[in-house]
């Protein structure tokens, strides 16, 4: 139904969703070798947001969020906690209906394997 759909259309996109529940959203990414190598994070490219790195130090990324599609505008970091993981925040102003709303979010992100199984990488 709707939601393989979704599943399915997310996958193609290194996304896969491992469930849904109180905790929130349980997503699998895959990244590439390269992607890792240059510290590219998997939710640099969002459909019609950009993602700008204000300041990035040894442990922290701080970026601000602008996009067109809902119009938004925001700002984040990342929190590298040791090498195979780091937790991220981020807050978004947008038009929701002619009303002003304001979404946050937080995540934590662990290494998995060094097998991405049937997920594929972005590049």
């Amino acid at each position: 139904g709707e939601r393989k759909m979704m599943a399915d259309m997310m996958a193609k996109q290194g996304v896969g969703i491992q469930g849904l529940d109180a905790g929130g959203v349980r997503v699998r990414h895959c990244l590439s070798a390269q992607m890792v190598a240059q510290d590219r994070l998997p939710f640099e490219k969002g459909e019609g947001c950009q993602r700008q790195l204000s300041k990035r130090s040894e442990t922290q990324m701080q970026f601000t969020l602008s996009c067109s599609d809902p119009q938004a505008q925001g700002e984040g970091e990342v929190t590298f906690v040791s090498p195979t993981a780091y937790h991220s925040r981020f807050t978004l102003d947008l038009m929701h209906e002619g009303k002003q709303e304001r979404l946050t979010g937080t995540s934590q992100s662990t290494w998995l394997s060094a097998e991405c199984g049937d997920i594929k990488a972005v590049e």
